[in-house]
């Protein structure tokens, strides 16, 4: 017999009785999924993807509504730096999404509680216990600023221990005496997408990297709009 007084019986119990509800259905095809879209009236679409990026289904339906004044754009977890996600909760008014420029005029906001990563106290914890480290600590996931702070709170109680925040096309070979950082060669799809992100966010900026991107995109040519723009 089940101990329903327990949250985390309760909790999934109430989580199985949702997902069973008449008016949750489940898509298991890209056509089926892609069949959403032609529904008339309020519906609520749910798509794994936490930061915007992974797959074409979740773009697919960002495509689709981002341009409509009476959709709304809930993202649930953190955005991180660089990723679709990030730069619509960054206030972006168009985004470029499978090789179309799309308006973006959906309300966008963001439910930060349901992130699963640790925090940076759980983080310095998890590593201490594995102390004496022979060799360095490699970060990299999160932004800039929380790496550096991070660097700094794990350099404190293990100074002799290197702590390396990779950037972009940096690479290292992992030998038995430790970590030698070698020549890589650069990844021009790095630097496309960087170009690409300044058009969208700057490029209506009146200053004059504004004014040089603006003028490189009308050298590009027209970019195609969304059906409905």
């Amino acid at each position: 017999m089940r101990d329903v007084s327990r949250p985390e019986i309760r909790t999934r119990s109430e989580l199985l009785k949702a997902l069973a509800a008449p008016n949750v259905h489940f898509t298991e095809t890209v056509e089926q999924c892609k069949a959403i879209n032609r529904i008339s009236g309020y519906f609520i679409v749910i798509a794994a993807s936490g930061v915007c990026d992974a797959g074409d289904i979740i773009r697919h339906h960002l495509r689709a509504h981002l341009w409509r004044r009476e959709g709304a754009l809930l993202l649930v977890g953190f955005q991180a730096q660089g990723s679709l996600g990030r730069i619509l909760l960054d206030g972006a008014t168009r985004v470029r999404i499978q090789a179309e420029e799309i308006k973006v005029k959906a309300q966008v906001r963001q439910l930060d509680l349901y992130s699963g990563h640790a925090d940076a106290q759980e983080l310095q914890d998890w590593v201490q216990k594995r102390f004496p480290i022979r060799h360095e600590i490699f970060l990299t996931d999160g932004e800039e600023s929380g790496l550096n702070v991070l660097k700094t709170r794990l350099s404190t109680p293990s100074p002799m221990t290197g702590i390396i925040a990779p950037v972009v096309d940096e690479a290292f070979e992992l030998t038995k005496d430790g970590a030698r950082r070698v020549v890589a060669r650069l990844d021009w799809h790095n630097d496309l997408s960087r170009l690409l992100l300044d058009i969208n966010q700057a490029g209506n900026q009146a200053d004059e990297r504004g004014r040089v991107i603006s003028r490189l995109r009308r050298a590009l040519g027209p970019i195609p709009q969304a059906e409905g723009q």
